[in-house]
């Protein structure tokens, strides 16, 4: 049995020897020295454990950026010039914000004084990486700065923010909980007692009793704690709901700032019989919570605790309906082939499939484009809301 590092299982043993799996999942990513995004040497890439869309395609990270582009434009007309703060969420390894500052600094160079940058990033290292991707702006007087939480992020913002999140939301703690039964429970993880300093050798999964967050949110998003009502809504037996996507559209609405969010992530619109935003039927709940590693696909979570990525898809009905409480209006809900296809992909991917035949770099831009615009494929599972608050 692989050794748990040493001070994600003293959390574990301190909480008396039972997290929730929602708390494992924030331990195994964002522990401050052994958690996944502070210790991986690096996540993305080939290199690492997985891809995103930006990292995989220069004409998605463009489109996104006039899409940013036009956010900001409007954030400045509102405020009457004043300055808007851009917060990337995440953050990757800066492809997405570079992308959305080479296309400022090529079509609104003015704005480089009223428009100021802050990263939400806990990782080291990660920081450290999104330094050198943004190097060319940082050199040209564009301001950027990294802070750990969006608490900090918000504090710095004055009047208005866009804030964008890409592959963020699927990472925060999801609660996986078990409507199979007479009642609904919840999933736990508890330590498996050993001689170590910290008392634990390994964990391992058990159903235990439904926290009251769990609760709370079941209830908010579904209406119901009865199984029999909930039962027919998942393929498995599980549902899982994740209160941070609420507290994170609470806290953007506290901050008294007009703002809006953008969201890149997959997902579905899962759980009930009304239609989501585009008329697509909803998708039934099930369990999708899983982890990566060197773009492998693992079921078994407790294996390389803190150097795995773990994600789950993003119900993005949760997403729409908290956004609604929080006083946000969505205006946009759509796929990564339908925002592509808005902004000219087919035309791009035309282009890239003429220079492939000289060009080893357009035919692998063409390929991953050709992927991106088909809804059936990446392009499908990769949904954009955007959520607008005044």
């Amino acid at each position: 049995m692989e050794a748990l590092p040493r001070g994600i299982a003293g959390e574990v043993a301190a909480a008396g020897g039972r997290v929730t799996l929602a708390r494992f999942m924030e331990l195994a990513l964002t522990h401050a020295t052994e958690g996944y995004y502070s210790a991986a040497p690096a996540f993305l890439g080939a290199r690492g454990d997985f891809s995103t869309a930006p990292t995989l395609s220069r004409d998605f990270c463009e489109s996104v950026a006039r899409l940013v582009e036009e956010l900001i434009l409007g954030m400045l007309s509102a405020q009457k010039g004043r300055p808007v703060a851009l917060i990337e969420l995440g953050g990757g390894h800066g492809e997405l914000l570079r992308s959305v500052l080479t296309r400022l600094r090529s079509e609104q160079p003015g704005l480089r004084e009223l428009v100021t940058c802050t990263v939400v990033e806990v990782g080291r290292r990660v920081r450290a990486r999104q330094r050198r991707a943004l190097a060319r702006p940082l050199r040209e007087g564009w301001r950027v700065e990294w802070v750990p939480t969006v608490a900090a992020a918000l504090a710095r913002a004055d009047g208005a923010a866009v804030v964008m999140g890409n592959e963020f939301l699927d990472a925060l703690p999801v609660h996986v909980v078990d409507v199979q039964g007479d009642t609904v429970g919840e999933a736990w993880v508890e330590a498996m007692p050993g001689k170590e300093e910290s008392g634990v050798v390994g964990l391992r999964e058990k159903r235990g009793p439904l926290t009251p967050e769990a609760e709370t949110e079941l209830e908010a998003v579904l209406g119901t704690m009865e199984t029999a009502a909930l039962g027919p809504l998942t393929l498995d037996g599980a549902i899982e709901v994740r209160p941070a996507v609420g507290g994170l559209l609470d806290e953007l609405a506290a901050s008294g700032l007009s703002c809006c969010l953008l969201t890149i992530d997959y997902g579905r619109w899962y759980g009930m019989g009304r239609p989501d935003l585009a008329g697509q039927s909803v998708t039934p709940y099930r369990r999708t919570l899983r982890g990566y590693f060197r773009h492998q696909r693992v079921d078994d979570l407790f294996v390389r605790v803190g150097r795995q990525d773990l994600t789950a898809d993003v119900d993005f009905r949760a997403l729409e309906w908290h956004g609604r409480r929080a006083g946000f209006e969505t205006v946009l809900y759509a796929t990564a082939a339908e925002l592509l296809r808005g902004d000219s992909g087919e035309e791009r991917l035309s282009r890239l499939k003429v220079r492939a035949a000289s060009s080893l770099e357009a035919d692998r831009r063409a390929a991953v484009l050709q992927e991106l615009l088909d809804p059936e494929s990446v392009g499908g599972a990769y949904r954009v809301m955007l959520q607008v608050r005044e």
